[in-house]
């Protein structure tokens, strides 16, 4: 028997798996060659001197970047010299509440209150646009980042299911652009190539990358961190956006991105905080899972979902739907954000079943084709029982952190 701690909404849940059970955590950061941090370019004192505004563009509560921590060193550079104003890059998500607030800024919310603003991507009074990419995305950003002089961007770099990794351009788009602009980009999430730990002839980081190309990115300094397991931050890469976030990258992928030699009949893949706020963040989980589930076999998706579903959306989307068809001929019609969550869903059904233990509606979670439990442990019994039933003694790999870790399936020599 193997005993398995999971981080459920912050709480520490014990299962037990009566079954062949291999546990996938990310690799172990100080056994790992790192990339050094580069040397070139200015630092972040001589690239502020002079400036009479500097904006400074931050994460929302949705990741685990340690923006305190990142101001703790920041500030000193900035104290008497320029107007500071911070943007809370939220993409399409909810405004942060109080709480989340705290929790971005720490120590420094009560002096800079007042110069904080959160971005809104519906709010075009608050957009400007600045053109229209190859791929056709027209992008909007938020004028405080068009107007500003010199731009500060704090990041966290880790893979991503179809941007191949968050950070570096993801601060802009979808970070602080329109909600039109999101949409188009985001339509690409359902064309090849878009896909986890992946850049090259990835068309989503393509596309995005060059939308942030459209400001004067000689304006822009980043800070670009990776976090192992345990969100310790490794070394830290800054600069410029381009080079900073391909060498984060590489750590991520490096710290990430771990070997098995096996797929398994069930895989349980948990969402831990502060990814687990929301269903619609949590799919990264469901995505890495996948890439070890055998055909036929059933994937466990564990997440708190403490602010419920989010973007429902692709979830209403998946209601009215009955086969992959459906979903294909509708956006076929016309993309809407969101879509691209409800056809990879339904691609997975149509090989695997998909279980779920969620803070979520149990008539919501069954009108999607997905079948729901409240427990972990009685989930992850009836699937060894289903498994049984049909004549197979069936294995199991379990992801503690399924958002963070990404198994890449390798062949026994």
């Amino acid at each position: 028997m193997r005993t398995v701690d999971i981080d459920y909404g912050g709480e520490t849940i014990t299962i037990s798996v009566v079954a062949e059970c291999e546990v996938i955590h990310p690799n172990d950061a100080s056994s790992l060659p790192l990339t050094e941090p580069p040397d070139d370019g200015p630092s972040m004192e001589e690239f502020v001197e002079g400036a009479q505004n500097v904006l400074i563009i931050v994460n929302d509560a949705t990741r685990a970047t340690p923006t305190a921590e990142v101001l703790d060193s920041v500030v000193p550079f900035l104290d008497g010299g320029p107007e500071l104003t911070f943007l809370v890059a939220t993409g399409t998500h909810r405004s942060p509440t109080e709480e989340q607030l705290r929790t971005i800024f720490g120590r420094h919310l009560d002096r800079f209150r007042d110069m904080i603003e959160v971005h809104d991507a519906r709010d075009e009074s608050k957009l400007v646009s600045v053109g229209t990419t190859t791929r056709g995305t027209p992008v909007t950003f938020n004028k405080l980042a068009v107007d500003a002089e010199r731009i500060i961007t704090i990041n966290s770099v880790e893979p991503h299911y179809f941007a191949g990794f968050s950070g570096g351009r993801k601060s802009f788009l979808p970070g602080i652009a329109g909600f039109k602009t999101i949409e188009a980009n985001h339509s690409l999430a359902v064309t090849d190539g878009s896909k986890p730990a992946a850049l090259v002839r990835n068309p989503i980081h393509e596309d995005m990358a060059e939308a942030v190309s459209f400001l004067r990115t000689e304006r822009i300094f980043t800070m670009q961190l990776v976090l192992d397991s345990e969100k310790r931050v490794l070394p830290a890469h800054g600069g410029d956006i381009v080079g900073a976030f391909e060498a984060a990258a590489r750590d991520a992928m490096a710290l990430q991105c771990v070997p098995v030699t096996r797929k398994a009949d069930i895989v349980v893949t948990c969402v831990p905080p502060p990814k687990d706020l929301e269903m619609y963040q949590s799919q990264h989980a469901l995505e890495n899972g996948k890439l070890v589930l055998n055909e036929g076999g059933i994937i466990i998706w564990v997440s708190a979902c403490r602010n419920g579903v989010g973007n429902d959306a692709f979830l209403r989307f998946l209601h009215g739907i009955e086969s992959l068809d459906d979903v294909e001929a509708s956006i076929s019609g016309g993309y809407h954000l969101g879509d691209h969550k409800a056809l990879r869903i339904m691609q997975t059904l149509q090989w695997a079943e998909i279980w779920t233990v969620m803070g979520v509606d149990d008539e919501l979670i069954t009108k999607a084709h997905l079948r729901p439990f409240t427990d972990i442990q009685a989930a992850v019994d009836e699937a060894m029982a289903t498994m049984r039933s049909r004549g197979k003694e069936p294995s199991v790999i379990i992801m503690p952190n399924g958002t963070w870790t990404v198994p890449v399936l390798e062949e026994i020599v």
